[in-house]
């Protein structure tokens, strides 16, 4: 296991994870401490340029794949910070049926394309061996970062992705939410030094489901297939599981789609971003770019934020920036614009669920999409820990403090 965090996680989305571009793990924690820009001349030199390097058909399928998913996830109804807090109590499931509609499309969607032709199939397999090489915690770190994860999705009623979405949609304590998560990816890039210990607790030898429990790829990923399948029809056929928002009680339901649909375009999201920029879905990085590039502009790098300065480092902010206008269009086709002003978060809890997201979502190496769609499509052992983390830090907090 590599001695330190991947900051980019995928597109990592996976737009969230750094070894793509060229992390290396540091021979001490003193090698993470603040150096002088001139200590690293490659990287000043390059400044924080954040189009280079990024080609117009990168570009292309960037903001398609960006728009597509903040369509998505706002037509589903997940940027509503009652949605997301009420599945923690499971008062409604609509962000269950969702989330595991989108991970199922992409498990079938990742095996799709590694069908289709040699072309896709090399594509695909490139994307998950830059998945799996990003997410190198333990398994102690992803769980706990899981749980900080969740615990961040019931105070601030988002997650690292849909706080883009919510944006998008007009949501100003989305705001607040988002200096937070900056505040949580800058502390994480100030203390990683600290914490490398931390991060290798309990490496697995194996880690995808398959070489863990020695069966074929194919058959593992039928079995999660399966169990999903089987979870959203228990939530849709059990009396008051499942509670439609409105305008979503048909599949094309206006302003908010079946959950359903809008997982599965969620999910799909995986073909463009694969094919055409060669990326994993994902939306924690693009803090952390931010924060890597704020601190350069000041003369502070280590070895944690270097990797993620300028080039195509920013192709993770790119795609969430286009992501926050297809929640744009979302909204304003569907009436929703600004719907949720007057929404059960406060300021306070708006900025601080920010900071435990991206606290969590560093420790762990991946967020929602980045673990629960992303690395459960390519069938990882650690993304399967790090989202039964989610479920579990949001229930612990959502309980005791929002089951009213």
């Amino acid at each position: 296991m590599a001695s330190t965090q991947n900051p980019k996680e995928g597109a990592e989305l996976r737009t969230e994870s750094p070894t793509e571009a060229g992390h290396k793990p540091a021979d001490s924690a003193t090698a993470f401490m603040a150096e002088p820009a001139a200590a690293a001349p490659a990287k000043k030199e390059a400044g924080i340029e954040p189009w280079k390097g990024i080609s117009a058909v990168e570009m292309f399928w960037t903001l398609f794949s960006g728009l597509w998913f903040g369509f998505a996830l706002q037509k589903a109804g997940v940027g509503n910070a009652d949605v997301i807090r009420d599945q923690f109590t499971f008062k409604q499931n609509t962000m269950l049926v969702m989330f595991l509609s989108a991970s199922a499309t992409s498990l079938l969607a990742i095996a799709a394309m590694k069908t289709a032709s040699e072309s896709s199939k090399q594509a695909a397999e490139k994307a998950g061996k830059k998945y799996m090489s990003s997410a190198t915690q333990g398994l102690f770190a992803v769980g706990i970062g899981g749980c900080l994860i969740g615990a961040g999705m019931a105070v601030a009623g988002t997650c690292p992705g849909t706080i883009w979405a919510q944006l998008g949609a007009g949501q100003p304590k989305a705001l607040i939410t988002f200096a937070g998560a900056l505040v949580g990816a800058a502390i994480i890039a100030l203390i990683h030094c600290y914490i490398v210990p931390f991060l290798k607790t309990i490496a697995p030898k194996s880690r995808t489901l398959a070489s863990v429990t020695g069966l074929h790829p194919m058959v593992a990923a039928l079995i999660l297939l399966a169990i999903f399948a089987a979870v959203i029809i228990v939530v849709l056929v059990v009396p008051g599981a499942y509670k439609p928002l409105p305008g979503a009680a048909d599949v094309f339901g206006y302003p908010y789609w079946h959950p359903i649909v809008g997982g599965v375009m969620v999910g799909l999201t995986q073909i463009p971003l694969t094919l055409g920029v060669g990326k994993n879905l994902g939306a924690s990085t693009s803090f952390s770019v931010i924060v890597s590039n704020a601190f350069q502009l000041v003369g502070f790098n280590n070895d944690y934020t270097r990797p993620l300065i300028g080039g195509t480092s920013w192709w993770n902010v790119l795609f969430v920036v286009f992501a926050t206008g297809g929640a744009a269009l979302s909204a304003l086709s569907g009436n929703s614009w600004y719907a949720y002003d007057a929404m059960a978060v406060t300021e306070v809890e708006a900025f601080f669920g920010g900071i435990l997201l991206l606290l969590g979502a560093r420790l762990a190496s991946g967020c929602t999409s980045g673990h629960g769609i992303t690395g459960v499509g390519h069938g990882s052992l650690i993304s399967i820990v790090g989202v039964a983390g989610i479920f579990a830090g949001g229930m612990v907090v959502a309980f005791p403090a929002y089951n009213n």
